[in-house]
């Protein structure tokens, strides 16, 4: 459970996010994403990365296997009355925003770092299950050895594709977004949740 406990720069983006959402039904925008919205105890529940978490209305608290970071984008996302959904086309991270390239590409280069040099190192079957530990959907796309899909919101995916290592070449990887969806967030969120998912899905398979 995120805690705001001599945590200031959280506590600010906190009190900004719910600033910008007074007013709004966040509810009715949470049901319209695909949340479930419980009346009587005023929660909003979901799953994150395979997660299970919760978020209190009024206060906007959250509860659950959620990051701050993933708090902060939540919240993010609910600001538009009507978020985009998905359209099947994905998109590397810093073609999200045409002006912004080089930082978008700043995020591309880490999470494929990540991929490549801490997930790829494992056996296919070890990133299999940590994929589902994570709630993965295993898809085919184009000529990835292993393509999966996770899920920040129930209508935010986000696309691994991984390549293992062989007899000519190292492991290589990427983490994709949608290209309807991924608007929803800025760069900067969207790029955290890659980083995000990135992390998780190495420190699964380190534990193994």
């Amino acid at each position: 459970m995120p805690t705001l406990e001599g945590n200031v720069p959280y506590e600010t983006m906190l009190a900004a996010a719910a600033e910008r959402l007074a007013g709004k039904d966040v509810a009715a925008a949470a049901v319209r994403a695909g949340m479930e919205y419980d009346e009587r105890t005023g929660t909003i529940s979901f799953e994150s990365f395979g997660r299970p978490a919760k978020i209190f209305l009024p206060d906007l608290t959250a509860e659950g296997e959620l990051s701050v970071w993933q708090h902060i984008a939540f919240l993010q996302y609910l600001e538009l009355e009507a978020p985009p959904k998905p359209s099947g086309d994905w998109i590397a991270i810093g073609d999200l925003e045409p002006g912004a390239v080089s930082r978008g590409r700043s995020f591309d280069t880490r999470v494929a770092g990540f991929v490549s040099t801490r997930l790829g190192r494992f056996p296919e079957e070890t990133v299999r299950r940590a994929c589902a530990a994570l709630g993965a959907e295993f898809v085919k796309y184009k000529n990835a050895d292993l393509s999966a899909v996770f899920r920040f919101l129930p209508e935010y995916p986000f696309l691994l594709n991984l390549w293992f290592a062989d007899e000519e070449f190292p492991a290589s990887g990427k983490i994709l977004v949608d290209a309807g969806s991924g608007p929803a967030l800025c760069l900067e969120a969207a790029g955290t949740m890659a980083e995000l998912l990135a992390d998780r899905l190495c420190s699964a398979c380190e534990r193994e």
